[in-house]
């Protein structure tokens, strides 16, 4: 779609934009496990064969220090291949940045204190449709829950 100075866009032609976005609108935890499990929320439906560009904001809390912590990783549609960077915070209020391409993600959590993932790059599907989702889990076992906050969000488009 082209868009001119002065023309009305339609629902219809906003809807074909490809722009899927979602917010988690509740709490989620996960106690004394390791086992990535599926995030409720932050997923989002992929059609088969198409480039997408995403980004991702996770908000997080867990155990003291190095106790309980978080992992983080991707569920794809089968043969979907996805590259992005990161940049989390780290426990002494700097930053850390790296790539990834699918692979397991680990970061500190710090007691009740809320910390902050973000995630940025492209998907490319191959002949399968299927969700793009967060999945998560505590990196080490602990009886202190690791939270994925509410007001995380997930952004994918047409890329």
């Amino acid at each position: 779609m082209t868009a001119y100075a002065g023309q009305r866009i339609t629902a219809s032609e906003v809807n074909n934009l490809g722009i899927s976005s979602v917010r988690k609108s509740g709490n989620q935890s996960v106690s004394s496990s390791t086992v990535l499990v599926n995030d409720t929320q932050l997923f989002v439906p992929l059609a088969a064969s198409t480039a997408y560009g995403f980004n991702i904001f996770v908000f997080y809390t867990g155990a003291a220090t190095g106790t309980g912590d978080i992992k983080m990783a991707w569920s794809l549609p089968s043969g979907a291949t996805m590259t992005y960077q990161w940049l989390i915070d780290n426990l002494s209020n700097a930053t850390q940045m790296g790539q990834g391409n699918g692979g397991v993600l680990f970061c500190g959590s710090n007691g009740a204190v809320v910390q902050a993932a973000s995630m940025q790059g492209s998907i490319l599907t191959s002949t399968t449709v299927g969700n793009l989702q967060l999945q998560w889990a505590q990196d080490t076992s602990n009886a202190t829950a690791t939270v994925v906050q509410a007001g995380s969000i997930l952004n994918v488009w047409f890329s």
